[in-house]
């Protein structure tokens, strides 16, 4: 079930594909865990993805309703990276994002569009509700720089 994930960054996707989407992941988390998510959003960002980041990205959107934001945010985003804890499992509103991402963006898709689990350390997996158990899981989130030819190709 723990797989290592490697990320392709947008810097070596060709442009229209970039076009698709304003995010290339939107990353769904408990409020109570942005000390820990904070260093992935920042390396995945620095590495010259296009991340949702809630604090940010709502901050931007001021006079926007936030609702709106974050939905069209979810459904604008390539993948979703869905920050397991204790915390974000109990979260209604972490529940809401998954569940939108998975029935309107993953199964649409036929699945291109990834459901990403990144499990934290003290994550016990037994701890997922049962659909979510059938998707692959990762600790650890690489990034991959590929060149454009080889991406192709």
């Amino acid at each position: 079930m723990f797989v290592e994930l490697f990320i392709l960054t947008s810097m070596v996707i060709p442009e229209v594909l970039q076009l698709m989407f304003e995010y290339d992941a939107f990353l769904s988390f408990a409020s109570h865990d942005e000390e820990i998510v904070k260093p992935l959003w920042q390396e995945l960002c620095q590495n010259g993805l296009r991340v949702f980041w809630s604090d940010a990205s709502l901050k931007s959107s001021i006079g926007q309703s936030w609702f709106d934001v974050i939905q069209n945010s979810l459904i604008n985003s390539e993948h979703l990276i869905l920050i397991c804890t204790t915390n974000s499992m109990k979260s209604e509103w972490v529940k809401e994002e998954y569940q939108t991402f998975y029935s309107q963006c993953y199964l649409k898709s036929n699945k291109k569009r990834r459901l990403i689990l990144k499990l934290e350390d003290s994550f016990n997996v037994d701890s997922l509700p049962p659909f979510l158990k059938n998707i692959q899981a990762t600790t650890s989130i690489k990034l991959n720089f590929r060149s454009e030819k080889s991406y192709l190709n």
